[in-house]
């Protein structure tokens, strides 16, 4: 074989060689680029769902502190009349226990797509149903606000965690 064979198949196999290596690399950079927007995709639909979540059980809870209040207040003026506290208590209950209820759902969904929140959701839930055990008006309203802080609370932490993973 004489030295220009050599050259040519020499280069041929450097073509080919270069080629192959070309495509690998393009194949793999590719992937990773791909592999880079699902991520991207994955954290934007993983905000946007504990976002919606964490509005919910606010509302929710909102909802239901509004209707703690307006039944407790029912039941005062009721008192204060000498009337019958069951009837006044009949009345809002079903209320009371539908947005109750309401919150189940996204406190549940909040603590399994975003445990890190699942402490702050669990001291505004509680704070919330503490409204049910107030002695007097001015209980309803000191146990109102401290429902309101720790819903406020939870809005706080659940921005600084979504800042954190944008």
């Amino acid at each position: 074989m004489d030295i220009s064979m050599l050259v040519t198949v020499g280069t041929s196999v450097v073509a080919v060689v270069g080629t192959l290596a070309g495509t690998l690399l393009a194949g793999w950079m590719h992937s990773r680029s791909a592999r880079a927007a699902q991520a991207v995709a994955d954290a934007k639909a993983r905000r946007s769902e504990v976002l919606s979540t964490v509005t919910a059980l606010v509302q929710a809870l909102g909802d239901h502190r509004r209707a703690q209040t307006v039944r407790a207040r029912e039941r005062d003026r009721v008192l204060s009349l000498a009337g019958d506290v069951a009837a006044a208590d009949g009345q809002y209950t079903p209320a009371v226990h539908q947005t109750r209820s309401a919150i189940t759902g996204p406190s549940i969904t909040l603590r399994i797509i975003c445990p890190e929140l699942a402490e702050a959701a669990a001291r505004a839930v509680g704070a919330t149903f503490a409204i049910r055990g107030a002695e007097s008006i001015a209980d309803v309203e000191h146990l109102r606000l401290q429902s309101k802080l720790a819903c406020d609370a939870l809005v706080v932490e659940a921005g600084r965690i979504l800042a954190r993973d944008a």
